[in-house]
């Protein structure tokens, strides 16, 4: 019985491993974690600010539209894995790229709401009549 299951699962795994369409997703799976992965990472350590993640964070969202457009003009650079295949991805795949980059913009703004920090890393850039504090009060300068 396990045998069966075994020799079956094998041969589904073989057969995804030859469908072009599935080693396709699967590369631009491994290029999006890889890109997570390496964001994740810069925000570790003791040196890690609030204003360095807010501006990691940022710069990541800014990166995601960049990709958006770049795939919908069928550049596929920024995905290392994604470019070493023999096919370029269909233009439904494309779509559903365009997609999923856009759902995970959206779950990051979601998740991490836009913080205006940029007093904190240069005071004069900022007019602190634009400054909310608490329920929409601004400061009386």
């Amino acid at each position: 019985m396990y045998s069966s299951y075994s020799s079956r699962r094998r041969n589904s795994i073989f057969r995804d491993l030859e469908d072009e369409e599935f080693i396709s997703r699967l590369a631009y799976l491994s290029d999006i974690f890889g890109a997570l992965n390496h964001l994740n990472l810069s925000f570790q350590g003791p040196d890690c600010t609030v204003t360095e993640f807010i501006s990691k964070l940022g710069a990541f969202v800014r990166k995601l539209d960049m990709w958006m457009k770049n795939v919908e003009s069928k550049r596929y650079g920024m995905f290392e894995l994604l470019t070493t295949l023999e096919r370029e991805p269909t233009n439904e795949f494309a779509q559903e790229i365009v997609h999923h980059l856009s759902l995970l913009k959206t779950e990051l703004k979601h998740h991490f709401p836009e913080v205006t920090c940029a007093y904190v890393a240069n005071p004069s850039s900022v007019d602190p009549a634009d400054l909310l504090l608490g329920p929409g009060n601004k400061w009386n300068l």
